[in-house]
């Protein structure tokens, strides 16, 4: 394969990637407004107070026992897409 298509498909790839990156990061925005807002909801400054709340084994809110579902899908896909950032930025990186 001659050199210029070579280069012409690296191109392409390097594109492609930054694309996802640019997805990745308008979700993790998207991902930490929820977060915000469910801290402003429920009256605490932090993600970190956010979920002492939720853990707190003294409060009967029936709203709270469902907003945790939600939280902890929020985190566990926060935590995906950071391990997925990461792993195209060391794809990137190898292709520079």
């Amino acid at each position: 394969m001659p050199q210029l298509e070579k280069d012409k498909k690296a191109e392409l790839v390097k594109e492609g990637l930054k694309l996802l990156l640019k997805k990745i990061e308008e979700e993790l925005l998207e991902i930490d407004i929820q977060l915000n807002n469910m801290c402003k909801k429920y009256g605490v400054h932090s993600i970190e107070e956010l979920e002492e709340l939720f853990k707190s084994n003294n409060i009967d809110y029936p709203e709270l026992d469902l907003a945790w579902v939600e939280y902890r899908y929020l985190i566990d896909r926060k935590k995906k897409l950071l391990e997925k950032r990461d792993e195209i930025q060391e794809q990137l990186n190898k292709l520079r």
